[in-house]
């Protein structure tokens, strides 16, 4: 699933077989994207007149560790393992291959002989899925104008590696800042009578910039930092009116 962060624009254009599909609607990437494969990482062919690929649909499976210590009632759960899922392509068996392109029986001989296949899928801005995957599903769909599509499934048998992109971290600087904040926080039972007045500055610091964060911001730091949080600045609160000192003001700083 991906998670739109703006409008999205369909590309539309003309088809490069017009006598087959007229007009063909391209999707958020699709006109020029190449889906190739190749037996031995090295010599690629393209799949001929592939117009549609979607995928890979990555899916991460979860523990449930939920206990009676559970805080506030919510479910706490694992991260374990992933299923990284196919690509899905589609295309059209047409006629007059090219030496460096793969038809509908080459695709065949691959699912016959379960060929474990590299594969590379490019798009027009020269970003590219890299992995290995099994061709599964191969199907002749119903006639298009007197020609046959192809359909079938790559199923990845490992993590592929996308290409070509600038790596964005999804946390920006100011969440990274307050959850190394709060990781350097000791825990609430090992703040003392004796010990607490060391830490009121670093707690103060760090609820301040929590609390300067955005709604977005703050929901991308874990439920067990916030309650960490929380417990410490408790402990300090309870042990401070213990001495008899003024409640202290968490928004003021020190």
């Amino acid at each position: 699933t991906l998670q739109l962060t703006g409008e999205i624009t369909k590309h539309t254009g003309t088809s490069l077989v017009p006598s087959i599909l007229p007009t063909l609607q391209y999707g958020i990437i699709g006109k020029g994207t190449k889906v190739e494969l190749s037996t031995d990482g090295t010599t690629y062919k393209a799949v001929k007149f592939a117009y549609e690929c979607n995928g890979p649909d990555f899916a991460l499976s979860y523990e449930d560790v939920t206990s009676f210590e559970t805080v506030g009632m919510v479910k706490e759960q694992l991260p374990m393992t992933f299923s990284v899922g196919n690509f899905a392509v589609t295309a059209i068996a047409a006629d007059g291959y090219g030496q460096n392109e793969l038809g509908y029986d080459d695709l065949l001989t691959y699912v016959t002989n379960q060929t474990l296949l590299y594969f590379r899928i490019t798009y027009p801005n020269s970003e590219k899925w890299l992995g290995r995957a099994y061709l599964m599903d191969l199907t002749r769909d119903l006639n298009i104008k007197g020609k046959q599509g192809i359909s079938f499934n790559l199923r990845i048998t490992e993590k592929p590696v996308l290409a070509g992109v600038t790596v964005v971290d999804l946390l920006d600087q100011d969440v990274l800042d307050v959850i190394e904040l709060i990781i350097n926080l000791p825990m609430p039972d090992d703040i003392t009578a004796v010990n607490y007045t060391t830490y009121i500055a670093d707690t103060t610091t760090a609820y301040q910039d929590y609390k300067a964060l955005t709604n977005n911001q703050k929901n991308q730091i874990s439920f067990i930092l916030i309650y960490k949080l929380n417990q410490v600045m408790e402990k300090i609160d309870t042990l401070n009116l213990a001495d008899n000192n003024p409640p202290i003001d968490w928004d003021e700083d020190e």
